[in-house]
């Protein structure tokens, strides 16, 4: 299981019998579990907003980093570029009065969005490589993908590189309500 969430990133892998008639089948193993409390959803809209704050022109980029309420709101429309740009190939990012009462507009790519995040890939497939190591490397079916920032298009791409079937068959939003 491939849980990307709003605050960590955890991989989690699991030994269920199929066998017939042994009696256990459908039981179901931990084999590992390997988390990034660092790097979750949240750390994406930071990295993002860092990202679209230097398309930004001033010369004010220091001031408006320890500007805390300007900050909030870049962070709180990376997110929903972020979300936008899972489902469109390219939006306008647009906060009216942003800073010195001038209005920030910048039209954004998913490809621009991804070639951003390039520097995470590295963090998330070593999460899934230690988990897949301290499991003793099994073959793995399928990874199922639940917690929101699964749901980015950039994250599949990266764990495209495991050649294994990404699987959604569990509500991202609703799976820890269920116990996954």
């Amino acid at each position: 299981m491939f849980d990307f969430g709003a605050t960590k990133l955890t991989t989690t892998v699991f030994a269920i019998n199929t066998k017939p008639n042994d009696g256990k089948r459908g039981s179901i193993k931990v084999k590992s579990v390997v988390s990034d409390a660092s790097l979750g959803g949240a750390f994406m809209d930071v990295h993002l907003a860092e990202y679209l704050l230097t398309k930004f022109k001033t010369k004010d980029h220091d001031k408006i980093k320890k500007d805390i309420k300007t900050m909030q709101r870049l962070i709180t429309e990376a997110k929903k570029v972020k979300e936008m740009l899972s489902v469109n190939p390219i939006m306008t990012v647009h906060i009216e009065s942003f800073w010195d009462d001038r209005d920030f507009s910048y039209k954004l790519s998913r490809e621009e969005l991804e070639n951003s995040c390039i520097i995470l890939a590295p963090r998330i497939t070593r999460v899934v490589k230690t988990a897949l190591e301290q499991a003793g490397n099994p073959t793995i079916d399928n990874f199922e993908l639940v917690g929101g920032a699964s749901r980015v298009p950039f994250v599949k791409r990266v764990l495209g590189e495991f050649k294994v079937k990404l699987s959604q068959t569990l509500n991202a939003d609703d799976d820890t309500t269920i116990g996954a």
